[in-house]
């Protein structure tokens, strides 16, 4: 049987088995320990606030399903006055001051700082969402009815009926610059502008898929297939830009992109690993041990500093993740530049074998992606002809700035200055 497709807005999003093999002589990256938490309960969802500071966890404790808050930073743990029911997802506001939760039934927001509801959601939405700029809330209840509110006056905007040929909305999201809404029913995807009633883009969900995630560019949309690739589509026109075979995947408790979808967080529920995986190529970058008994949910924070997991004994674990930073493209640099026969010289400046794969060179008219694998062990260097430079001679005013996303080639006597490296994001 198919899983019903889940939607979620990567901002922040395992065990899995052994994954495409590494380069010989390649170790996993090492993710340090920060915090162990225990919530005496078991526990099931992590909800974080959009900026970081905080994020909500849900527990069955006393009999009840409660949440608790874990401040970031200080690692406190509190626990919310409010009983939910775990059929409704958790929803935060963009600044962190309104929280959508279930029970009973009902669909509540509740202004966090005052502990109180501030609107009881008609209908019993079954997805809902703020939008990015936190202005307004838009919810799909059980007759695929949506409906948009104000989020400042609780005002009815509008509403209107989704078509049942759609199949029901299981979840929303909204798309770059908030003006689109991203619906995901169980026999289509949607996408629908705030100002019609008319979807503005359709594409019929394949048989073969069982997830969906909007990515936080909110461009795009991955979708991984049972036949063990991830894809990833973009929303204007559904065309396919990229894919990445992930054949030995396992995700039946959650999955998750890192903030920049660089990296592909998964885990198994019932065991106690999480698996990072480069979502470019789908290699194994890091394993971390997570709850022994299973976990429950497992997710990049919106900055994507942190690892967080969540899991059956009520253990919450968090990993320090910016040591994937070695994985960056900040960490090559660019050591010369061939002229006579157009190669540039690539080293590795960190101690970890590094993939090249998705590096393009241009010379900023004509571009070539490293289309495979290249490895390049801890201070090695290699040396690429894209073919894309003309012979030359001059150096004259020739300098390399890089930053954490592009290397800058500028030779002002010569071109100017043209991007010589890019990493695709």
């Amino acid at each position: 049987m198919r899983r019903f497709v889940q939607l979620a807005v990567v901002i922040a999003s395992l065990a899995c088995a052994v994954g495409p093999a590494l380069p010989a002589g390649a170790e996993l990256v090492s993710l340090p320990t920060v915090q162990r938490l225990e919530l005496g309960a078991p526990a099931g969802t992590i909800t974080y606030a959009p900026d970081g500071r905080f994020f909500l966890v849900t527990a069955a404790a006393e009999g009840r399903e409660q949440v608790f808050r874990v401040d970031v930073g200080s690692w406190t743990v509190t626990r919310l006055p409010l009983e939910i029911s775990s059929c409704y997802p958790l929803c935060l506001s963009p600044d962190g001051r309104l929280l959508v939760y279930g029970f009973g039934g009902s669909v509540h927001v509740m202004d966090m700082a005052a502990s109180e509801d501030v609107l009881l959601l008609p209908g019993k939405p079954r997805a809902y969402s703020f939008s990015p700029d936190g202005r307004l809330l838009v919810a799909v209840n059980q007759t695929n009815r949506l409906t948009v509110w104000d989020a400042v006056t609780w005002r009815e905007v509008r509403s209107f009926q989704i078509p049942c040929s759609y199949g029901d909305v299981g979840a929303l999201a909204f798309a770059a610059g908030g003006g689109t809404l991203v619906l995901l029913g169980e026999t289509h995807i949607t996408t629908w502008s705030l100002g019609s009633r008319t979807p503005t883009g359709t594409l019929e969900y394949p048989n073969a898929a069982s997830i969906a995630l909007l990515l936080s560019n909110g461009e795009e949309l991955a979708v991984c297939h049972d036949d063990g690739m991830l894809r990833f589509l973009r929303l204007a026109d559904w065309q396919q830009v990229a894919s990445v075979p992930l054949s030995d995947l396992l995700f039946d408790s959650c999955l998750g992109f890192a903030p920049d979808t660089r990296y592909l967080l998964s885990a198994e529920g019932a065991g106690g690993e999480i698996s990072i995986r480069s979502s470019l190529s789908g290699s194994l970058v890091a394993k971390l041990a997570g709850d022994p008994l299973g976990v429950s949910s497992a997710a990049f924070c919106p900055t994507g500093s942190y690892v967080v997991s969540v899991g059956r004994t009520g253990k919450v674990c968090v990993w320090d993740a910016t040591t994937l930073e070695a994985q960056s493209c900040r960490s090559f640099e660019i050591t010369e530049v061939d002229w006579q026969h157009g190669g540039i010289t690539i080293t590795n400046c960190t101690g970890t074998p590094l993939d090249l794969l998705g590096w393009a060179v241009s010379d900023g008219e004509t571009s070539h992606t490293m289309q495979s694998s290249l490895w390049l062990p801890g201070g090695a260097s290699c040396v690429i002809y894209p073919d894309v430079f003309g012979p030359g001679s001059s150096r004259s005013g020739m300098r390399i700035d890089a930053t954490d996303t592009e290397v800058l080639l500028l030779a002002p006597e010569m071109f100017g200055s043209v991007v010589v490296s890019r990493k695709r994001q």
